[in-house]
C-alpha cells in the first residue's frame, strides 16, 4: 500500500532544502558557499553545512599516484558537465590547483594520471572512463588519446579488437552510465 511505501522512506526535515547532493554543485558555487559561511562566521545555516562544502572541495583534488582519486575527479567533473565529459585542463586543475597549464609537462602529468586510471578500470572490470577526458576546445578525444587508451588496454590484456577508434567508442556509453549511477 501507499502508506507502507511512505513509512519505508527516510524522514527528511525539509525536502525542498536538498534537491540534489552537494557533489552536483560547481566549483564556483562551492566557493561562494564557503565564502558566505566565513563572512557570516557560521558553520551551518544553508542547504549544506560548511563541513559538507569543505569535504566536497577536498574530494575534487587528486594525486596522480592515487588512481582512485583521479577516477573520482573524472566521474564528478563529468556529472557536473552538460556533455558528460571533462577536459585535460580540468583534470590538471585537480592535480595542481595552484598551477597553470604548462605545455608538455602538464600534458605528461595528466597522461600519467590517466594511465593509472586505465589500469584501475581494467583491474576492476570497469568501463575505461578516460574516454570521457577530452580536449577543452573541441570536446573530443584526439587521435593520440585514442591510441594511448587502446595501446594501454591492449598491453593490459583487454580484448580491444582491431580498431582503436571503435574500442574507445564502445567505452563511451558504459562510462557515461557509470557517471550516472555513482555519486
Amino acid at each position: 500500500t501507499m502508506n507502507q511505501i511512505n513509512e519505508d522512506l527516510p524522514v527528511v526535515e525539509s525536502p525542498s532544502l536538498q534537491p540534489y547532493p552537494v557533489s552536483f554543485l560547481t566549483d564556483d558555487q562551492l566557493n561562494n558557499l564557503e565564502n558566505n559561511y566565513f563572512r557570516k562566521k557560521r558553520r551551518i545555516g544553508g542547504r549544506w553545512t560548511l563541513q559538507e562544502v569543505l569535504q566536497e572541495k577536498q574530494l575534487r583534488f587528486a594525486d596522480e599516484n592515487d588512481a582512485e582519486s583521479v577516477f573520482r575527479v573524472i566521474i564528478g567533473n563529468c556529472r557536473r558537465s552538460p556533455d558528460i565529459r571533462t577536459s585535460y585542463a580540468d583534470v590538471h586543475r585537480s592535480l595542481r590547483p595552484n598551477q597553470k597549464w604548462i605545455g608538455h609537462s602538464s600534458q605528461r602529468l595528466v597522461k600519467y594520471a590517466l594511465g593509472n586510471v586505465i589500469r584501475l578500470c581494467v583491474a576492476n572490470s570497469l568501463p575505461i572512463v578516460t574516454v570521457l577526458v577530452v580536449q577543452t576546445k573541441t570536446r573530443r578525444l584526439d587521435q593520440d588519446a585514442i591510441d594511448n587508451i587502446y595501446e594501454t588496454c591492449l598491453a593490459l590484456g583487454c580484448n580491444v579488437g582491431p580498431s582503436a577508434y571503435n574500442f574507445c567508442a564502445r567505452q563511451i556509453a558504459p562510462s557515461r552510465q557509470l557517471v550516472r549511477v555513482l555519486h
